[in-house]
């Protein structure tokens, strides 16, 4: 008798976890928009429900950053590019709710106007839409040195993956440079670069990879430019 290799395992428990996830914290922002003025009462049950829901995400991404992360990098290197985002994705969402915890003590203990905009905001995912770019659709986040952006860019299967990219460089209306990956075992630097050319401007967009792990991962084109790409600037 033998094993059916072909078989896919069983992730409705995954699917349903990450569910449950994605609606819980869609929630937040509503809960703490509805805390009247001056009621700290309420607003510390609302953060107490949110520093719940942040821990609880907190262990289910450890668990996943110190023994997924590493086997699957391992056992499926053709895909470490998605591993090394959904890694990146673990990283910025640490970020936010270390930064919605500090905000939530100070709105639980004074349910100021001021401190329940800031909590609802820091739960809130901002967007923008920088149409002219194919590759990432979608980018939020400070253009400055040291920041991170956050990026959604559509595979070539058609599925939507979130990256969080750190900014080097920042030259306005001449280039915009960010990196994202692991020391040492993969790691990739985006550019975009303006130069004049016949009356306009010339883009050059690029991507440069290196690392352990850059030989068993497969080359990905770069999408062609969408027509609003010749009346954009760098921010």
């Amino acid at each position: 008798m033998t094993a059916d290799v072909t078989a896919r395992p069983d992730t409705y428990e995954m699917v349903f976890v990450h569910n449950c996830f994605r609606r819980q914290f869609h929630a937040l922002p509503g809960l703490v928009l509805g805390v009247p003025d001056g009621d700290t009462t309420r607003a510390r049950t609302v953060v107490g429900f949110v520093d719940e829901l942040t821990a609880m995400l907190h262990h289910h991404h450890s668990g996943e950053d110190d023994l997924m992360w590493p086997l699957l990098l391992e056992r499926a290197p053709m895909d470490s590019a998605l591993i090394l985002r959904m890694e990146e994705q673990h990283e910025r969402i640490a970020e936010i709710y270390q930064q919605a915890g500090a905000l939530g003590r100070a709105f639980a203990a004074s349910a100021d106007p001021t401190a329940r905009q800031e909590l609802a905001q820091a739960l809130t995912d901002l967007a923008a839409y920088p149409r002219w770019n194919p590759l990432f659709p979608e980018a939020s986040g400070q253009i400055a040195v040291g920041s991170r952006l956050t990026l959604k860019t559509v595979q070539p299967n058609g599925r939507t993956m979130t990256i969080k990219p750190k900014i080097l460089a920042v030259k306005p209306n001449a280039e915009l440079r960010w990196s994202a990956g692991l020391p040492g075992i993969i790691g990739g630097e985006h550019s975009f670069t303006l130069t004049p050319a016949d009356g306009g401007a010339r883009l050059v967009q690029s991507e440069t990879f290196r690392g352990l792990l850059v030989p068993f991962s497969p080359a990905r084109p770069l999408p062609p430019p969408s027509p609003a790409t010749r009346h954009s600037t760098m921010p």
